[in-house]
């Protein structure tokens, strides 16, 4: 209807993670600083929280203490989370088994000492990322299937390239390559059983829709006449048809589906001067049955 509305506080003190596959329990991260002995230096730690909207009292999920927390995932069964760490080093992919409490460091087990992204499978507990080190990012798996005392780790292809965002569709996984010798970066698929990849569009940035039908891509467009480069977010389909909803219009700051994959929410940051809000981002919605977006 047009008007704003409050709501009270979903978590105090606290940063959303993610939600578990029950749709009640969450994972958050909690803040704390901690002094040193001679109360010279001040660290910054976080711990990782799960909560439940159904009730109760949120507690630790683990008895340990992490630098910086920068994306959490559940598996599909709920048993494991898997995290990335960010150090002053590397990102580290770190899973936790929730029935146990013990925490695995996967660049401990040959998975590398880098991550960039990952994905789950929504059908085991196996997980595919963008990891690697100097030398470059390969696809690896770490797969928890066969039970924590039995995980596998390998890589899915040998082919090494620069660090991207990869997402899962069916038997597919989807990764972005960003290319060192030009502005943007290509939108590949990987066939898991087949071991096939194709080129599927160009951009840098994706986002696989829930039912893993179509998926958003971000990317650079840049106009034949003048050479001025803008943003330009696109939505692929399965069949490899793309529909541009967004071109010059701003920077595409992030964008995520609806839960049942039928629409897609996304920001564009403007030039505030030519807004008439002073706040500089507005909010999209584009609807895959219309195929328009509206501003929200």
């Amino acid at each position: 209807d047009g008007q704003e509305r409050t709501f009270p506080s979903f978590i105090e003190n606290g940063r959303f993670l993610c939600w578990h596959p029950d749709g009640t329990t969450y994972a958050f991260i909690r803040p704390f600083f901690l002094s040193s002995k001679q109360q010279d230096e001040v660290y910054y730690n976080e711990q990782i929280w799960t909560g439940s909207t159904s009730g109760g009292t949120p507690m630790p999920l683990v008895d340990y203490d992490f630098t910086s927390i920068t994306a959490a995932a559940y598996s599909a069964d709920g048993r494991y989370l898997a995290f990335i760490e960010q150090t002053d080093s590397a990102r580290m992919l770190e899973i936790i088994d929730t029935q146990t409490g013990r925490v695995s460091i996967a660049a401990e087990e040959d998975f590398g000492e880098d991550t960039a992204d990952f994905v789950w499978d929504e059908r085991m507990p196996r997980l595919y990322a963008i990891a690697g080190g100097a030398e470059g990012m390969q696809i690896m798996c770490y797969d928890l299937s066969a039970g924590e005392n039995a995980a596998t780790v390998y890589a899915m292809e040998e082919e090494a390239f620069t660090e991207g965002e990869i997402g899962m569709g069916g038997d597919r996984l989807f990764f972005t390559q960003m290319n060192p010798d030009t502005v943007g970066g290509s939108i590949f698929s990987y066939d898991i059983n087949t071991g096939e990849r194709a080129q599927i569009a160009a951009g840098f940035s994706l986002a696989v829709s829930p039912d893993g039908q179509r998926m958003a891509v971000t990317g650079i467009v840049t106009d034949e006449e003048t050479g001025a480069q803008g943003y330009c977010l696109q939505v692929v389909e399965a069949d490899g048809t793309a529909q541009t909803i967004a071109e010059n219009q701003g920077v595409v700051v992030d964008c995520a589906w609806s839960l049942n994959g039928w629409r897609l929410y996304y920001t564009l940051h403007h030039d505030a001067s030519q807004l008439e809000e002073a706040y500089p981002l507005g909010l999209y919605c584009y609807d895959t049955a219309t195929g328009q977006s509206r501003y929200l």
